[in-house]
C-alpha cells in the first residue's frame, strides 16, 4: 500500500474514532462504571479506611486509563474522591489533599501509568481515604469517588459508602 492509501486509512481510523466518541458523548452514555466498597464499614479512629475501587469498561471499545503505580495512595492518578460527615459538611482535607488539589505548595510523589482497558473488562484500584481527608473524630462519614473520562469529557460518580469511625 502507497502513502497515500496509508493515508487514506489513517483519515477513515480518524473519522470513525471521532464519529464514535461523538455519538457516546451526545448519547450521554457513561464509558465506564465505578463501584466502590470498604472491608469494614465501623473502624477506629486512627485506623486506615481503604476503599476499593472497581471501574468496568461500559463503552464498548478499549479505553485508555490512567492508574497509579500500585500504591493504593497513588490512586490519585484519576480520582477525585469527596467525604461528608453526617451534617452534609466534608472534613478537614488534609495537606497531601491541598497539595493534589494545587491549594498549597508542596510536592507528591506519583507515577501514573497508562493502561488500555478492554471493552466489558474491570480494573481494581484502590485508596487509603485518610491519606485525603481528616477522620479523627468519631462519626459518620458518607464516602464517594468520581472521574472524568477524557475522550467524553463524561463525569462519572460511583455508589457512595458509608463508614462509621468509633472512639
Amino acid at each position: 500500500m502507497g502513502t497515500l492509501g496509508r493515508l487514506a486509512v489513517l483519515a477513515l481510523l480518524i473519522v470513525v474514532t471521532a464519529t464514535e466518541c461523538l455519538a457516546q458523548k451526545s448519547s450521554g452514555q457513561q464509558p465506564f462504571t465505578l463501584t466502590i466498597a470498604v472491608d469494614q464499614t465501623t473502624i477506629k479512629v486512627g485506623s486506615q479506611i481503604r476503599l476499593r475501587i472497581t471501574l468496568t469498561n461500559t463503552s464498548g471499545q478499549d479505553l485508555l486509563i490512567g492508574r497509579g503505580n500500585g500504591d493504593a495512595r497513588a490512586a490519585e492518578a484519576g480520582y477525585r474522591i469527596e467525604v461528608l460527615n453526617e451534617k452534609g459538611k466534608n472534613p478537614p482535607e488534609t495537606k497531601y489533599q491541598r497539595v493534589i488539589k494545587g491549594e498549597e505548595d508542596g510536592i507528591f510523589w506519583s507515577s501514573p501509568i497508562g493502561i488500555t482497558l478492554q471493552s466489558g473488562k474491570t480494573y481494581e484500584d484502590g485508596m487509603i481515604v485518610n491519606d485525603f481527608y481528616d477522620l479523627s473524630q468519631p462519626g459518620t462519614y458518607t464516602i464517594q469517588v468520581q472521574r472524568t473520562d477524557h475522550q467524553s469529557k463524561i463525569l462519572v460518580k460511583s455508589n457512595k459508602v458509608t463508614v462509621t469511625v468509633t472512639p
